[in-house]
């Protein structure tokens, strides 16, 4: 039973944390990484301006470091939350990781 509850408790906050996880992990790494925050600073800038300020779906589709820096962080943080998962997971059901070679403790 423990181990059902457990696992509902992770589909319940993987889907409901995915998107603010991400942007809150994106917005960290772009506050302590000045330089690529100018750089979309000023994508977004230039390519709002040519769309005359209007948020559209084909000026978000012009902004392609935009897209870099979220699917970068879409592969970081994707690490960060299995970890967190699992950690969870074993705090709840009380089973714990057992070392080998593939997990150093």
């Amino acid at each position: 039973m423990n181990c059902l509850a457990a696992q509902a408790f992770v589909f319940f906050i993987a889907g409901f944390e995915t998107s603010s996880t991400t942007m809150t992990f994106c917005l960290y790494e772009l506050a302590i990484s000045p330089d690529i925050q100018e750089v979309l600073r000023n994508e977004i800038d230039t390519v709002l301006e040519k769309h005359d300020g209007n948020i559209s779906y084909e000026a978000i589709q012009e902004m392609t470091y935009l897209d870099k820096v979220v699917a970068g962080e879409l592969n970081i943080g994707a690490l960060i939350s299995n970890i967190v998962s699992f950690l969870t997971l074993w705090e709840i059901t009380g089973l714990s990781p057992k070392a080998g070679p593939n997990l150093r403790m």
